[in-house]
């Protein structure tokens, strides 16, 4: 991902200085011919480049979506759907990839095929985040609204269901990524906040990408035993506090029978 992210800022960095600046600078001839050249390859390398770190990025998220989901009556389909929308993304991905490897230079059109997958493509990719970003967050909102009712907040489970980590897990803030350079080309006047999105989305997968890596070495990730340990804790809780009670009613008890006054009666 590291090397992903370098080679997408080194390409995006080489194909604006040729288009804007060599490409503008140079006269009309084989210079200039060349320099176009130059830029329509690198423009294909970055393709691709960001087609690897993709793949990655939603590979970890569906694997977030099976470790979280571990151990519930929906897994299967839930995990099913998930690597379907993989599969799916990932081979339309491949196949604008493919269109465009196979675009000349010279062509002064694209296929009509190539607007269709790239759709596709796109569409598909948001799908899969979306709904694998659900899926995390509505699992850990459903134990969380569990583990406060029955032990209130607690600091050994804010790792794992706190707000900020559930954003973390989920990949949030790629998806919000996503969303924006769907939404930008809807206006007009957001031409350049797509193009901003644009530029820094790669940068922002990877980001989120080891955001969640960080916390997994860490062990602060949800994992295929957290389930248990919250739920430990909540038998524990429920055990404590009628054995607490169970004290406190035998020490009243003996001081009542200890008093000669009529409270010494007392039961309690």
């Amino acid at each position: 991902m590291i090397a992903c992210a370098t080679i997408d800022i080194i390409t995006l960095n080489l194909y604006t200085k040729t288009v804007y600046l060599d490409i503008r600078a140079l006269p009309i001839g084989p210079d200039r011919t060349l320099a176009k050249k130059r830029a329509f390859a690198i423009g294909k390398a970055n393709i691709v480049v960001t087609f690897v770190e993709t793949t990655l990025s939603l590979g970890v998220l569906s694997w977030r979506v099976w470790t979280i989901w571990s151990g519930t009556r929906l897994v299967i389909p839930v995990a099913i759907f998930s690597l379907l929308l993989y599969l799916a993304a990932t081979g339309t991905y491949i196949s604008y990839i493919i269109i465009t490897w196979s675009i000349p230079y010279s062509s002064s059109s694209t296929p009509s095929l190539f607007e269709q997958v790239l759709s596709a493509s796109v569409a598909l990719i948001a799908a899969s985040m979306v709904f694998m970003t659900l899926m995390i967050v509505s699992r850990l909102m459903v134990v969380r609204r569990k583990h406060i009712k029955i032990m209130g907040k607690t600091e050994s489970a804010a790792q794992y269901l706190g707000i900020t980590a559930m954003l973390v897990e989920s990949f949030a803030l790629a998806v919000v990524w996503i969303l924006a350079l769907l939404i930008c080309p809807l206006f007009e006047s957001a031409i350049p906040a797509y193009n901003f999105f644009n530029a820094s989305a790669v940068q922002i997968q990877v980001l989120t990408y080891f955001l969640i890596i960080y916390r997994v070495f860490s062990g602060r990730a949800w994992n295929g035993q957290t389930q248990s340990r919250l739920s430990t804790l909540q038998w524990g809780q429920d055990a404590t506090q009628p054995a607490d009670t169970t004290i406190r009613t035998i020490s009243i008890g003996i001081v009542n029978e200890r008093d000669d006054s009529p409270a010494g009666n007392i039961h309690v």
